[in-house]
């Protein structure tokens, strides 16, 4: 079973203010902020550098500067192509946000979130050197200043996107907007003005971005890959090992020895920036990274283009950091990709991560030499209609139309098995004995969709939508045809645009040729009521019908949707009396009241009949003759249960007969996955000092801090209680440890009422005062708040903030637990089927990953339930936001797994 991921991405990244401080040399923290360096290489592959295994090239500069700093042997081009690369770098952001699609689209503003805007903000000078391919459409002209350049407001000189790289042809923009030559092989040029920015510096940071076009090929397909002649004299294409993907000829090692060549010409470029930095004083006091943007299959499969592939030539690059002092020298296996590049830049920098950053910071994983500490990467090429992931083990793509003209001359289809077949010599997607494994890397792929918005659409039905109208005519076309004077503008965010997929309707063919009983109807007559004065509003306030409370007469609050509204009557002395004018009823809750109005009085006794209906689960089985039959399962007002299967029956399916159904308009759930297979953000090993003490068995006290949910909600028992269900689970773990679960909850609470009464009072002061906390005096602080939901990314960030540090200023350690489900209208679902898509909850996955605090997540495993053939809300007993029994074991397992 593939676990999603240890390290949360996040679809929003949350905000870390850290102090801007840096490191010198000597691990000693100095006052003045460290620089940056960030040269990065177009068209690059991972095994394209000596350090990492090639004996035929020649790059001793990067070799050199591999071992003084962190050698990343599985960095990861997202989305390997050019601009959608560069627009995800310098945003921070998946395509779907940020703009960069494919080529020549136009990245969209950043409004102070993107790298160099963050790092302008905080003080330092910025310059970009090389290609830029940002500024979307026609290619041949200068980059306007202003907000398309995304913080670049000093030093900016590039020709956007060209692919002429010789002395007589390669150009650049100036600062006044006209053509200059460079004069010289355009690496050598580029680095020449990069060296002059260092030499301009004065005493505050600075942040250097240098672009290299080589070793992408050269624009005309004869010249292939030509380089300065003295680096192609180094190469005998003869003597030079393919890749064993690759089909050998004499044109094909023509390309090796150019690209090759062309890789040397900028380990000379490196070289000399590296020596100018040592002769500046500097290099201790800056972070230095290499990287390129996407690899080249460079005929792998004979692939007749470069890039755009899942396999390792197209998105596996080198990356290569220093940073004295901070970093150790070594080889890391972490698995890193575009999406985590800026966080991870401004996490080692000290400066905060803006909350639109869709990746993970890994400045801890990287200090902290934690190479466990992501397991997969998203990989996509939007343009050509394929998605994919990448873990330590496996690649995997799949192509979400199969009927492009792209899919009828080349698969995108793959399955690769790192470990036995490095070089991905054999295409595992069709092989029965992988199919679990495959089912497993799409499952884990589509959840990584699900997270960027990514409906697995086609891409021209978007861009159509997209793109601006003036533009269509021109971004209809092949990049080829599009020619001059066309802008690559879009409309906005790309995910605002996405066709919408029609609700899921999963199993469907499952109910062919069988006939669903329709929902159970009771009809109540004349039930003795007296109005309440206060009018209805939802299950708070006005009388409540007695046969709609699911926890029986005059307890707890009545079933949504359950009753049918035009079936209400209500009597008075025999007398129909007039709605509106008489009594006011809840059509969702059928709770009642007295109309302003009205001749009768709140001591007045009436009779009220009306109809409501059941629910029900039934099952679609296959029983020993192999037919595949009904079995009903018994109605209940809240939370029925699938029926009890004869012995030779095999379950295919549940049945969601939900209020009112016709026994046509149904969900069905087909039996996919059991409980255990449930992927979540769950994190063991994060209570080092709790599981310490259980193990060495001595007394540890645990607090389960919450709102109505911690505090009982409608579980059936004392006993049944998720805090009390967790300590009996955990005594049995550690039978002899001495463990106290204590609960601290308040229903109808949320955090902020605990921790700031004066701003957020709550309803009882007296329940909600944080000091009850502290005097339990404890080991570990479970919290969950399924009332913090309505929190912003921001808010999470700021109030848990100041939760962990009350903490651990006592001494407590913490376990974060994501709410459970509550009703589709509050989660704000259309279907059974969705997943979750509360910022709340993504927030404070991020936020659990950023501070390396554990993380119970029941969310998952009630987003989970549907492929169990569970639809969620008949775990709601109250039918709206109090789970029963089942729901409070939930929150106990996923308690449990932080102590594994």
């Amino acid at each position: 079973m593939l676990s999603y991921h240890r390290v949360t991405i996040t679809a929003m990244a949350c905000a870390v203010v850290m102090a801007a401080t840096a490191w010198g040399g000597d691990g000693i923290r100095t006052t003045k902020r460290p620089n940056l360096i960030f040269v990065f290489s177009d068209q690059h592959s991972w095994d394209m550098l000596g350090c990492n295994g090639n004996s035929d090239i020649m790059t001793p500069c990067f070799d050199k500067f591999a071992k003084q700093g962190v050698r990343f042997t599985q960095c990861i081009s997202n989305s390997p192509v050019c601009t959608p690369y560069r627009g995800i770098l310098m945003t921070g952001q998946h395509p779907l946000y940020c703009g960069a699609m494919q080529n020549d689209l136009q990245v969209l503003p950043g409004h102070s979130n993107y790298l160099a805007e963050v790092l302008r903000d905080a003080g330092y000078r910025t310059g970009y050197f090389g290609k830029w391919h940002l500024y979307g459409g026609d290619r041949v002209r200068p980059v306007p200043a202003g907000p398309l350049r995304y913080g670049f407001d000093n030093d900016f000189l590039t020709n956007n996107c060209t692919l002429l790289f010789d002395a007589k042809r390669a150009y650049y923009w100036d600062a006044q907007g006209n053509k200059q030559l460079y004069g010289k092989w355009e690496p050598y040029a580029q680095t020449d003005q990069a060296l002059a920015f260092i030499e301009r510096q004065g005493t505050g940071p600075f942040a250097l971005f240098l672009s290299w076009h080589p070793p992408h090929n050269w624009g005309r397909a004869h010249e292939g890959y030509s380089a300065p002649e003295d680096c192609l004299a180094l190469y005998d294409p003869a003597k030079l090992h393919l890749r064993p993907n690759v089909e050998d000829s004499p044109a094909v090692r023509l390309k090796y020895q150019g690209h090759m060549a062309m890789i040397t010409s900028l380990d000379r470029s490196f070289g000399r920036l590296m020596k100018r930095l040592a002769e500046r004083n500097l290099a201790d006091n800056t972070l230095v990274v290499f990287t390129a943007d996407h690899g080249d299959m460079l005929m792998s499969y004979g692939w007749p283009n470069n890039k755009g592939r899942a396999e390792d030539g197209s998105c596996r690059v080198p990356l290569l950091m220093r940073f004295p002092g901070r970093l150790v020298p070594r080889a890391s296996r972490l698995l890193i990709g575009t999406l985590d590049l800026m966080p991870t830049l401004l996490g080692l920098l000290e400066l905060p991560v803006p909350e639109t950053c869709q990746g993970h910071n890994l400045t801890e994983a990287i200090s902290g030499q934690d190479d466990d500490a992501v397991e997969s990467q998203p990989l996509f090429f939007l343009p050509a209609d394929w998605r994919g992931i990448y873990t330590r083990r496996y690649t995997y793509a799949f192509t979400v139309n199969p009927d492009s003209a792209r899919s009828q001359t080349f698969s995108d289809n793959l399955l690769y098995d790192h470990q036995k077949d490095p070089w991905q010599l054999h295409n595992l997607f069709n092989s029965p004995k992988h199919a679990t494994t495959r089912k497993q890397l799409h499952d884990a792929t589509l959840r990584w969709m699900e997270r960027f918005g990514d409906t697995g659409f086609q891409f021209q039905a978007l861009l159509e939508q997209v793109v601006r109208d003036e533009d269509w005519p021109l971004a209809s076309l092949p990049p080829q045809f599009r020619g001059r004077g066309w802008e690559g503008r879009l409309k906005g965010r790309p995910v605002d645009f996405l066709p919408l997929k029609p609700p899921r309707k999963p199993g469907a063919e499952l109910l062919k040729g069988l006939t669903i009983r329709p929902a159970d109807v009771v009809t109540v007559r004349s039930e003795r009521l007296k109005l309440s004065a206060k009018p209805p509003r939802v299950w708070a306030e006005g009388t409540k019908l007695q046969r709609l409370r699911p926890l029986g007469p005059n307890t707890g609050v009545p079933a949504p949707n359950a009753v049918d509204p035009d079936s209400i009557v209500v009597r008075y002395n025999g007398r129909v009396l007039t709605k509106g004018a008489d009594y006011l009823a809840d059509k969702t809750y059928g709770t009642l009241g007295l109309a302003p109005n009205s001749k009768i009085s709140a001591q007045d006794d009436v009779e009220v009949d009306y109809r409501f209906s059941l629910r029900r689960i039934d099952s679609i089985v296959t029983t020993v003759d192999n037919r595949r039959v009904v079995r009903v399962g018994k109605s209940h007002l809240t939370v029925p249960m699938p029926p009890t299967l004869l012995e030779t029956d095999r379950r295919l399916a549940n049945v969601f007969v939900d209020y009112f159904s016709d026994g046509r308009h149904v969900d069905v759930f087909p039996i996919e996955q059991p409980a255990i297979d449930a992927m979540t953000f769950t994190t063991p090993n994060r209570i080092p000092k709790t599981l310490a003490k259980l193990r060495q068995e001595k007394p540890v006290t645990i607090v389960a801090w919450g709102d109505s949910v911690t505090a009982g909600g409608d579980a059936s028992s004392p006993e049944t209680r998720y805090p009390v269900a967790f300590e009996q689970r955990l005594k049995k773990k550690f039978p002899k440890a001495k463990v106290t679960v204590r609960t601290v909850a308040v229903g109808g609470s949320n955090s902020r009422q605990w921790l700031y009464p004066d701003r957020f009072p709550g309803r009882n002061p007296q329940g909600t005062r944080w000091q009850r906390i502290v005097d339990a005096d404890p080991d570990l602080v479970t919290i969950e708040f399924v009332n913090d939901s309505g929190m912003s990314p921001q808010q999470v960030n700021l109030v848990y903030a100041d939760i962990l540090k009350r903490l651990r200023k006592i001494g407590a350690e913490v376990i974060l637990i994501t709410p459970h489900f509550t009703m589709p209208a509050m989660m704000r679902m259309p279907t059974l089927h969705e997943l979750d898509r509360r910022p709340y909850v993504l927030a404070l996955r991020m936020f659990a990953a950023r501070h390396h605090v554990a993380l119970a997540d029941a969310s998952s495993r009630w987003a989970h339930l549907g492929k169990e053939g569970i639809p969620y809300v008949t775990l709601l007993r109250n039918g709206i936001n109090h789970p029963d029994d089942r729901g409070h074991a939930i929150f106990a397992d996923e308690l449990m797994k932080c102590f594994e």
